[in-house]
């Protein structure tokens, strides 16, 4: 008899996983009756689970459930004057002509430093829904020197966007959050891009640090117990007096001094020492020490996050 309790305990904890995987889709099913005013309610509910105790088996499904649900939302009309930013786990960036929506998110796995990321680009063309674009989490380390497709994407949860006019066109330049390692903070600068067959490509040749040294994007690893600013302002140029321009600003990250009290393990957002990049000839072109005292105007934005995007940060 005490042979048969781990398996008896096994085949509940998977009854347990397939009510309730049923009550999940039981749920999603309505939405497609009345998508514009179940969609909210049911797809926030859902995406609790991402953020609970569950195991990963049960987020990932979950997570399945609500990404067929909003592509198929993505699909109708009702999607274009849909308020996204009213899903408490999604972030929502979009250009100045509204032809595309980039929506991102993110939830923890088991593995405290894993974290597995969703991504949909919806394609507007005369104020309809166009063409959707699935992003595709790569597993492997980012490089910072190299371009990704969609289906190879280099994974963050976006939540604010910067358009800058090029010879070739529009490079859209995005912020965005990226889960590190406990006690670690990320952020990245990342580009998106589209080719001519309309595929999105992020990170290209963008940000010059010197005339040996540009990357196709900047990450930020620091520690999670210190604010870090990262902003798109307008201030005076460096080494240039009364020369204003609208610029990326960012801490200057140094390394942590254990007369500090503290020995942290990442690197600190310095507080006297600003740095950024500039956008000039096509690229955007690093500037130092950058006196932030005085800012003059910053562009309009949503709060930018602290360390986390989950619901219950």
């Amino acid at each position: 008899m005490l042979n048969l309790l781990p398996r008896f305990y096994q085949f509940k904890t998977n009854l347990k996983k397939v009510i309730f995987l049923m009550v999940l889709v039981c749920g999603c099913a309505s939405i497609k009756a009345n998508p514009d005013s179940l969609f909210i309610k049911k797809i926030d509910s859902i995406a609790l689970q991402l953020y609970s105790v569950q195991p990963d088996s049960i987020k990932l499904a979950a997570n399945a459930i609500i990404l067929e649900h909003i592509t198929a939302f993505l699909k109708t009309p009702q999607s274009i004057a849909f308020p996204f930013d009213s899903l408490k786990f999604v972030k929502v960036v979009t250009p100045s002509n509204s032809s595309f929506k980039l929506i991102t998110w993110v939830f923890p796995l088991s593995d405290k430093n894993q974290y597995h990321y969703s991504g949909l680009i919806q394609h507007l063309k005369d104020n309809m829904p166009n063409r959707l674009t699935e992003l595709r989490q790569s597993y492997d380390e980012p490089n910072p020197f190299l371009t990704y497709r969609y289906d190879q994407w280099p994974p963050a949860v976006y939540y604010q966007l910067i358009e800058s006019k090029t010879k070739s066109g529009t490079l859209f330049t995005l912020f965005g959050w990226v889960g590190g390692t406990q006690g670690e903070a990320v952020r990245v600068i990342e580009t998106l891009s589209f080719n001519e067959n309309h595929e999105a490509l992020f990170g290209v040749p963008a940000f010059k640090l010197n005339k040996e040294t540009i990357l196709n994007r900047v990450y930020f690893n620091y520690s999670d117990e210190v604010p870090f600013h990262l902003a798109y302002e307008q201030h005076y140029v460096p080494g240039k007096k009364r020369k204003k321009a609208w610029m990326i600003v960012h801490n200057r990250l140094v390394n942590s001094d254990s007369n500090m009290g503290n020995a942290f393990r990442f690197s600190l957002p310095s507080y006297s020492e600003f740095d950024g990049f500039i956008f000039s000839d096509n690229c955007w072109q690093q500037v130092k020490d950058i006196d932030v005292r005085i800012k003059i105007k910053s562009a309009k934005k949503k709060k930018q996050p602290k360390t986390g995007l989950f619901p219950n940060d």
